[in-house]
């Protein structure tokens, strides 16, 4: 934290009367040796002179008494200060910073400054070994190949803990001989530039051979590699809000009705369970169910009828959440056109998982529907269950989202994708085999599988592509 900041609060505190120094400060010097250092009970002591306007010492020299805390910072800047200063170009922590992102590829973005200022003021809480960190432009230029690339990339399908991957000579900078705190600041640090960045992508352009992409999040060897945090999302072009017209087409039209008395069924048993003492009142509220009866309506016999306010704002809540869906919704559309799985052909199931793609334009349509439907065949019982009518099953969710990850990689050509946890900082590295869809849907799915992540499927406006949570807490 600046000097600036210590002082503006230490004005505020003065102005605000929330402190009483001994003697009143006439100015912001005198508000920081007289109030940061007021006397405090500790065994810590500090002499201070004041400077004239030339900056050379004037008046009396003053004791003071401060926190063994306050010391301990003081004593750290002070090495810190003079260990820069007598370093090889004289050189200070905001150069180094400066020098190790342009190396990293950071220097072309929009905020450099600020970013810059947010790295020192992450390191500066550590006591620094300054030999060690001077070095840190030169040792990052200098890398071949690091602990990312080696533990992380070099091994797909493995799960992998951040700190394995921080170097030793990272390590070096600091002290206590652990750079594991800075790290995790750092991954925290998302800076609001221009080409935008996600959690992780800095940390670890500051501690392998890794670079800031101009395009994408990371470029290693020439392979751009996308990383994706907690809850991240695939790319999407709003392909999912027409999920449910292919269905319809597939089925010549008979998905909405089929959807809709879905709905009405699972409206029906949910109502049912309205206790017995009230079987008048519920007997009534389900027949108008059952004649689609217009909401105003219903509301109109559960306000004249014998629940308590908060019986009648839970069944409101349930009859807006089952009446008022949209015909085409994406998950209730699939679950629809799922729910007559025994009737329907392999073709058409297939061609219904597709329709579920997240970008509407897709090289070689006929590959990934022939991939999808063998992998469909291999255990079409896992897919398809009884009592999975108003929910996906594990292993549909899992494929429809392989589908997601890999439109994704065909639109974006990056190599591989980290999934990370932004929470424990646990990840794993999944590489592609090839550039399209059907080359790379087996591995994908495999994938998915084997971690079982959280799987969001709620498509809407806002989001339109699976999204992922990895390593859940």
């Amino acid at each position: 934290m600046s000097q600036d900041h210590f002082l503006s609060k230490v004005y505020e505190s003065v102005a605000n009367k929330t402190v009483t120094p001994s003697n009143k400060p006439q100015n912001l010097k005198q508000a920081y040796y007289r109030v940061i250092l007021e006397q405090i009970d500790e065994d810590t002591d500090i002499l201070m002179q004041n400077r004239d306007e030339n900056d050379n010492p004037t008046g009396d020299v003053e004791e003071f008494k401060i926190s063994d805390q306050l010391a301990k910072q003081i004593k750290s800047s002070i090495k810190k200060e003079t260990g820069f200063a007598a370093s090889e170009g004289k050189t200070n922590l905001n150069e180094i910073i400066q020098k190790v992102l342009t190396i990293a590829g950071w220097s072309k973005t929009s905020r450099l400054n600020y970013l810059i200022e947010s790295i020192s003021n992450i390191f500066d809480k550590e006591d620094l070994e300054v030999n060690n960190i001077i070095k840190y432009p030169n040792l990052l230029e200098s890398l071949k190949s690091s602990l990312f690339e080696e533990n992380l990339i070099n091994k797909p399908f493995t799960r992998v803990e951040l700190k394995s991957l921080i170097p030793q000579w990272f390590h070096d900078f600091f002290e206590s001989k652990d750079g594991t705190n800075v790290i995790n600041e750092l991954w925290n640090l998302v800076p609001n530039t221009k080409p935008a960045s996600g959690s992780g992508e800095l940390a670890f352009t500051l501690i392998s051979n890794a670079k800031k992409a101009p395009e994408g999040d990371l470029s290693l060897n020439g392979d751009l590699i996308e990383i994706k945090g907690s809850s991240g999302t695939m790319g999407a072009d709003g392909q999912v809000l027409n999920t449910a017209s292919e269905l319809a087409k597939i089925l010549q039209g008979d998905l909405v009705g089929v959807s809709k008395a879905n709905r009405k069924k699972e409206l029906i048993n949910r109502l049912n369970e309205i206790s017995p003492r009230y079987e008048q009142f519920k007997n009534s509220v389900i027949q108008q169910v059952e004649n689609d009866t217009p909401f105003e309506e219903i509301k109109k016999t559960i306000d004249a009828g014998p629940l308590t306010d908060k019986g009648k704002e839970r069944l409101y809540k349930m009859l807006v959440a089952s009446m008022t869906i949209p015909e085409y919704n994406f998950r209730d559309s699939l679950l629809a056109f799922f729910s007559k799985y025994e009737v329907l052909s392999d073709d058409q199931l297939a061609d219904a998982v597709f329709a579920a793609r997240n970008y509407k334009n897709v090289s070689s349509p006929e590959s990934i529907k022939n991939k999808i439907k063998q992998i469909l065949i291999a255990d079409k019982n896992s897919f398809f269950k009884k009592g999975h009518e108003r929910y996906f099953t594990p292993e549909m969710a899992s494929l429809i989202s392989a589908l997601h990850l890999c439109c994704y990689q065909e639109k974006q050509k990056f190599k591989g994708i980290i999934f990370a946890n932004d929470v424990n900082k646990s990840m794993v590295y999944f590489k592609f085999n090839g550039d399209t869809v059907s080359q790379n849907l087996d591995n994908a799915y495999s994938f998915i599988l084997k971690f079982k992540p959280s799987i969001s499927l709620s498509m809407s406006q806002i989001q339109s592509a699976a999204g992922f949570n990895f390593f859940k807490v």
